[in-house]
C-alpha cells in the first residue's frame, strides 16, 4: 500500500517538476505556484496519506518514517514514468526527497528543499545544534494529545505569519485525523534524515 493519494498532473514539456509537500498542508499549498510552472513544466503533485478524508484511519505504530516516505516518492517517480525531475519538498518532504535522490540518482537531476532541516532535535555531543531540546518536542507532542485543535490554533498562525493564509493552513491541520497527525509528529522527530533515531525543522 502506497502513502501517496490524489496524483495531479497539469502542464507539458521537456522538464518535469514534483511537487511534495510538509506536515499538515496538502497539495493546495502549491495553488499559486502551478499555474506559472507548468506552462513550460510538466507538473506532478499529490497528498500523503495524512492529510485527511473521510476514509482516513488512525496510524499502525511506526508507519510513518523518512524511509518510507522517500520509498513512496520513488514509487511515485516510478508510476510516472519520471526520470530526472526537478524535486521540489516542502518540509518533512525535503528530507524524504534528499534520501529518494540517493537512493535513485537516476530519478533527480535537482533537489529544491523549503523549510528543511537533517534532524529536529539538537544533539551537541554529536555537534548539531540547530532543531529542538528534546523537551520542548516533548512538550509540544504532550499538547497535541491533549487537545489536538487547540494545539493547531495556536501554533498555525506563529508557523505561518500571514494572516491571510492562517485560515486554509488550519483547515489542513484540522482536516487531519488526531491519531495520524500525532503519530506522524511523535515518530519523525526521533528520526534523523536517513532514517535511524533521532531527530530535525520547524515542524516536519
Amino acid at each position: 500500500m502506497r502513502w501517496y493519494a490524489n496524483v495531479r498532473e497539469v502542464g507539458g514539456g521537456d522538464a518535469t517538476v514534483v511537487l511534495a509537500h510538509g506536515y499538515g498542508s496538502n497539495q493546495a499549498l502549491w495553488d499559486k505556484l502551478v499555474p506559472a510552472l507548468s506552462q513550460s513544466n510538466r507538473v506532478i503533485f499529490f497528498d500523503w496519506d495524512f492529510t485527511g478524508g473521510e476514509h482516513q484511519e488512525a496510524a499502525e505504530e511506526g508507519r510513518y518514517t523518512f524511509s518510507r516516505f522517500a520509498d513512496d516518492l520513488i514509487a511515485l517517480l516510478d508510476d510516472k514514468g519520471v526520470r530526472g525531475a526537478v524535486l521540489v519538498g516542502h518540509s518533512m518532504s525535503a528530507m524524504a526527497a534528499c534520501i529518494a535522490s540517493v537512493r535513485r540518482p537516476d530519478l533527480v537531476t535537482r533537489l529544491v528543499l523549503l523549510c528543511a532541516s537533517p534532524r529536529y532535535i539538537n544533539s551537541p555531543e554529536e555537534g548539531y545544534v540547530g532543531g529542538f531540546e528534546r523537551a520542548g518536542i516533548d512538550g509540544m507532542l504532550d499538547a497535541m494529545s491533549s487537545d489536538f485543535g487547540a494545539w493547531v490554533k495556536g501554533f498555525v498562525p506563529n508557523a505561518v505569519g500571514d494572516p491571510a493564509s492562517v485560515p486554509p493552513v488550519e483547515a489542513s491541520f484540522l482536516a487531519m485525523h488526531p491519531g495520524v497527525a500525532l503519530e506522524v509528529q511523535d515518530d519523525l522527530p526521533r528520526r534523523p534524515a536517513g532514517g535511524g533515531g533521532g531527530g530535525g525543522a520547524s515542524t516536519p
